[in-house]
């Protein structure tokens, strides 16, 4: 009975640390001459980590064709939303403890937005085909920063977005996991665990 207790505590320790989140970390933003390229490590609420790029292009140039649902990261307004949502809070930013420059004020400084006339520049997440329109979240950055905010825009395909200083598209990625050292050396704890209550019990 003591074995069996043993063994279903260790391996209730080896299903927890199976879905065990990988810890979040900031983004880390991309920068390339003075220019925002995109950012890693992205959370969006609910749906994990991915990485994005600030991309200047056709959507059937950057989303493979653009008229396939699966040529998209999100899928849904909510989902997409979310993501407009995490550009604004974690990557359209004044960054003042990194690179210092202000992303957000300054939003001509991310890549396919300016010139510096503009009054706004729009991230534009693609996520689902409408018939002839392509249904979009967008995260904007506006030089009256109070007005920053996401919204949803449906134009007609086909679309780009060269030669609109206000529009660049924001292409999300997956990010790769990375086990935290912590939660390693758990799990090899745990699993050692098991093979020592194992042993004493083939004894």
């Amino acid at each position: 009975m003591f074995f069996r207790s043993c063994r279903a505590l260790v391996l209730g320790c080896l299903l927890a640390l199976a879905g065990i989140p990988a810890t979040v970390h900031a983004a880390t933003l991309v920068i390339s001459g003075g220019t925002l390229m995109g950012a890693t490590g992205v959370t969006v609420a609910g749906l994990g980590s991915f990485d994005v790029e600030f991309l200047d292009g056709s959507c059937a140039g950057l989303f493979s064709g653009c008229d396939e649902p699966s040529d998209f990261t999100f899928t849904n307004a909510t989902d997409a939303g979310a993501a407009a949502t995490a550009l604004l809070a974690q990557v359209l930013i004044d960054d003042t403890a990194g690179s210092g420059i202000d992303f957000d004020t300054s939003f001509w400084l991310v890549n396919g937005c300016g010139p510096t006339d503009a009054e706004a520049c729009s991230a534009l997440i693609p996520y689902e085909l409408d018939g002839s329109n392509i249904d979009m979240a967008a995260a904007e950055n506006s030089i009256e920063e109070p007005f920053d905010g996401t919204f949803s825009t449906s134009p007609g395909l086909p679309f780009t977005t060269v030669g609109s200083p206000h529009e660049t598209f924001a292409r999300f990625t997956a990010a790769t996991a990375i086990a935290e050292p912590a939660s390693l050396a758990l799990f090899g704890m745990a699993f050692a665990g098991l093979i020592a209550v194992r042993r004493r019990h083939d004894f």
